[in-house]
């Protein structure tokens, strides 16, 4: 139960700090920016839950990944950008998507990858 506080604060953050990419450039390249830093964190959460004995707290890791990471980021808001009324042609909407598709993948993985525990040699 304590995880429902933290997913609505954290939403709150990630909502604003959207609203602060959008501000700095075009709704395209925000879009973009939101997800892929979305999708690197939830790269980071997904490792850093992944141990013996995980780093953050589970209400946290839930408000992270949950809250924050959902208010970040915005499915919808890609989908009405490639298929909306002022959608680019279907050439650069299908490579919008496949960057950001290809791009939010390599971002979680990169996010796993700094997170993930270093093997003792």
């Amino acid at each position: 139960m304590r995880a429902i506080p933290a997913i609505a604060l954290f939403a709150i953050a990630g909502l604003l700090i959207r609203e602060w990419i959008a501000s700095l450039t075009n709704l395209l390249a925000a879009t973009l920016a939101a997800n892929l830093i979305g999708c690197l964190i939830i790269g980071m959460i997904a490792a850093l839950a992944d141990r013996p004995r995980p780093l953050l707290p589970e209400h946290l890791r839930v408000g992270l990944a949950t809250g924050f990471c959902g208010g970040l980021t915005t499915f919808s808001m890609l989908s009405w950008l490639v298929a909306g009324p002022d959608a680019p042609p279907p050439h650069l909407a299908a490579a919008y998507l496949a960057l950001s598709l290809g791009g939010g993948i390599t971002a979680a993985a990169l996010g796993q990858a700094l997170c993930r525990p270093q093997k003792k040699t």
